[in-house]
């Protein structure tokens, strides 16, 4: 790609990718920084028409119907006798699984969204008044908008987001003592995990 200014948006010329992918891919450039100094490339994959990923089923053992699933669930003596090991672990898990699809309800695995536990409603108006300035910046690309516009990208992201982390970090630190429990103590350090983010732009990553 070429480089680009703030009021220049950048222009594709060279790119390696495999010529057998180019013909199922798309390409353009995104309208908004994501904070970073070049706009983002948006590769879509024009063969994923659906963009629903389906979850696998679980049984849900909480309503389960325990003496229907026994009813059903009937391993005789026929099944097991005069057969191979395998054939026999085939027989018997098949019956199972046939008991438990009648008498256990299923449901698929809900994934919420990750929410970054630092984030605040300070970090929410330094944002969006960053995005405010950006949109000024877009529509008048001045020297002075790009300049308010760099002041609230700094604010948002080196004062008021370095300062929320800093004190969601510390609050996390001081709630850690002897007489936590292991159950609370767990449940703390996966919600303050930190995960790499992947940028998603609408069914594209």
């Amino acid at each position: 790609m070429k480089p680009h200014t703030f009021t220049n948006r950048p222009e594709l010329s060279t790119l390696a990718i495999y010529t057998s992918l180019l013909p199922y891919l798309s390409l353009q450039v995104d309208n908004d920084l994501h904070n970073s100094d070049h706009f983002p490339l948006i590769i879509s994959d024009c063969r994923r028409q659906n963009s629903i990923i389906h979850s696998a089923l679980r049984y849900n053992f909480k309503t389960a119907n325990w003496c229907k699933f026994s009813s059903f669930a009937k391993i005789t003596k026929e099944m097991i006798s005069n057969n191979s090991i395998d054939t026999a672990v085939e027989n018997v898990t098949a019956v199972l699984i046939a008991a438990a699809d009648r008498s256990i309800p299923k449901s698929s695995n809900t994934f919420e969204k990750q929410r970054k536990v630092w984030w605040n409603s300070y970090c929410r108006e330094a944002k969006k008044k960053q995005r405010t300035a950006w949109t000024r910046f877009c529509r008048s690309p001045t020297t002075a908008n790009l300049i308010c516009y760099k002041q609230a990208k700094a604010i948002s992201r080196r004062r008021i987001q370095r300062r929320s982390k800093r004190e969601s970090w510390e609050k996390y630190i001081s709630s850690i003592n002897s007489t936590i429990s292991s159950k609370k103590l767990w449940e703390r350090v996966k919600k303050n995990l930190w995960h790499l983010q992947i940028f998603k732009h609408s069914n594209s990553l």
